[in-house]
C-alpha cells in the first residue's frame, strides 16, 4: 500500500468529516497547501489564513509528543504570536501540570502556569486539552489494511475504503 496522495488525503478528511455531521458547518477544509506546493510550513499557512481571516479565531492543534519538540519547528516563536496553541494528551505522554514539567523552551517563554493553560511572556497562550486517547497511529492503520485487518474503530469505514 502505498502513501496516500495530497488529493487522496484530502478526500480522505472530506469523506471522514461526513462522518460528524454535528461539525461540518464549524470546520472547513481548505486546500492552502496543496494548492502551495513544495514543503509545507505552518507559519506560511498562518499567514496566508492571516490574510482574510480574524487572527483571533486561529487554534493551532498538536498532540504532546509535537509540543515536547515544538521549538524546532521553523518560526515557532512566530506561531506562537499567530495562534494559540492547543496540545493534545497523546498516548505514552502527559500534560504538564506546573511549569517544571513544561518543555525547557516553554519554561523560557512562561509568563504564568496554570493546570490547564500558560500565558507566554509578550502575549500568547497555550491551552492543554485532555483526550480520551487511542492507541494507534496512521502507520498502525495502514500496516493494519495492509494485513486486511478491522481497521472501524480507527477510522470511518468510508475513509478505510
Amino acid at each position: 500500500m502505498a502513501t496516500p496522495t495530497s488529493a487522496q488525503r484530502l478526500e480522505m478528511i472530506r469523506l471522514g468529516l461526513q462522518s460528524l455531521p454535528q461539525c461540518l458547518d464549524r470546520i472547513e477544509v481548505r486546500e492552502l497547501e496543496i494548492n502551495r506546493g513544495g514543503p509545507s510550513y505552518t507559519i506560511d499557512t498562518l499567514r496566508e489564513l492571516k490574510k482574510s481571516e480574524e487572527p483571533s479565531n486561529f487554534f493551532l492543534i498538536v498532540g504532546a509528543d509535537q509540543f515536547e519538540i515544538f521549538d524546532k519547528w521553523k518560526d515557532y516563536k512566530k506561531i506562537l504570536s499567530s495562534a494559540r496553541l492547543a496540545v493534545t494528551t497523546r498516548p505514552g505522554y502527559k500534560l504538564p501540570l506546573d511549569k517544571t514539567e513544561l518543555p525547557l523552551w516553554a519554561q523560557k517563554l512562561a509568563h504564568s502556569v496554570r493546570k490547564d493553560s500558560v500565558r507566554l511572556k509578550g502575549g500568547g497562550e497555550i491551552v492543554f486539552v485532555k483526550l480520551q486517547d487511542v492507541e494507534a497511529s496512521s502507520s498502525d492503520v495502514r500496516k493494519k489494511l495492509r494485513r486486511r485487518e478491522n481497521v472501524s474503530h480507527l477510522t470511518p469505514a468510508v475513509v478505510a475504503e
